[in-house]
């Protein structure tokens, strides 16, 4: 009954204790928001580390097998050289044979041409 008598400013008078309370609840409320942004940032950053250290790892191992399929690529060239080699080789001997027969039958042409005249 005595708060309705009180005077507005006598009802929102709090006392040096009450506000000393006060200003002690908001620094502990601050102190514990700064630990959890504290927390947190470290919680993101070991989030990063762990996530930098696996994309590493995957690199890594993405590395290693492409080098593996280069190696099987240079052994794939390799072969495909050699090949190449022996089918010059190949070649060139069948020219040379070509040649050969090429100048046999003009020889023979032209021995078939002397034939012809005495014939004639």
């Amino acid at each position: 009954m005595d708060n309705l008598i009180l005077s507005p400013m006598q009802q929102n008078y709090i006392t040096k204790e009450e506000f000393g309370e006060f200003k002690d609840g908001m620094c502990e409320f601050r102190d514990e928001t700064n630990q959890r942004f504290i927390d947190l940032k470290e919680f993101v950053d070991d989030g990063f580390e762990a996530t930098n250290g696996h994309i590493d790892n995957l690199e890594i191992i993405m590395n290693k097998r492409f080098d593996k399929v280069d190696e099987r690529f240079d052994a794939v060239d390799a072969r495909f050289d050699s090949l190449e080699a022996r089918m010059d080789n190949k070649f060139n001997e069948v020219d040379k044979n070509l040649r050969l027969i090429s100048e046999q039958l003009v020889s023979l042409n032209v021995i078939t041409d002397k034939i012809a005249v005495k014939l004639l």
